[in-house]
């Protein structure tokens, strides 16, 4: 994509999703809220879309019940300035936010500085070719600055785009730090290759293109979908049937 190009598509994007002067004018605007990042100039593998897109669904019905906020690549932008250029996780969750559903209609981007937008609690980043050094070697320190609380890192693709060791044998797809009194500390996987995550009171379990939750009693938490197709079996029906 030539610099014209990616010009053009800026200005076709831009008034849909944001009025620059009036957002100017209430000292609002943000360069990249209507101007592509790299990130957003990188194609996305089958895996990493539908695992985005399995995790928001399974963290909304988990948290229904709950003052949450969960997001996939929204701009967080952490100081007031203009031009700095956002950390975009691939899947965040907020906890104890209270958002109107006309504010996360009207949501473009998660500004810090405004007084209801505090730091993501958990944040995921789901690995691609171009950008797996970053998920494992830079995003833990800048996830620290920003003020999460945890972040987990997922290898979904086939075969695998991580190089951690050359020599090591295991297929690893999964890390995870922790943030506490302003320290990283990674946190450890069990000899079954989980993580335990203190936010989401869950164990975090690879399974190839997907990355589950399971409660401490060895249970995997459900979407709501998978919830009612477990409950027309316990009934008796095949889901398939409807």
């Amino acid at each position: 994509m030539s610099i014209q190009d990616v010009r053009k598509l800026n200005e076709i994007i831009a008034e849909p999703f944001l009025d620059e002067e009036a957002a100017i004018a209430q000292d609002d605007y943000y360069y990249y809220d209507t101007h592509f990042t790299r990130k957003d100039l990188m194609s996305e593998a089958d895996a990493h879309f539908k695992l985005i897109k399995y995790l928001v669904t399974l963290l909304e019905w988990y948290y229904r019940l709950e003052n949450c906020y969960i997001g996939a690549n929204i701009n967080v932008y952490q100081d007031p300035g203009k031009n700095q250029k956002p950390i975009s996780p691939d899947v965040m969750l907020v906890k104890n936010l209270v958002l109107a559903r006309e504010e996360r209609r009207k949501l473009k981007s998660w500004k810090m500085r405004l007084k209801n937008r505090p730091a993501p609690t958990v944040v995921f980043e789901i690995s691609l070719g171009k950008t797996w050094r970053e998920d494992l070697e830079q995003k833990p320190a800048q996830y620290l600055k920003l003020g999460v609380k945890e972040y987990f890192s997922y290898d979904p693709n086939d075969p695998t785009v991580w190089r951690i060791e050359p020599r090591q044998r295991a297929i690893v797809r999964l890390r995870g730090w922790s943030y506490k009194n302003g320290q990283i500390e990674e946190i450890q996987l069990n000899e079954r290759g989980w993580l335990w995550s203190e936010e989401l009171d869950s164990w975090l379990v690879p399974d190839e293109e997907f990355l589950r939750l399971y409660d401490l009693a060895g249970r995997r938490r459900l979407t709501g979908e998978e919830t009612a197709q477990a409950k027309l079996r316990e009934l008796g029906i095949d889901p398939a049937s409807l």
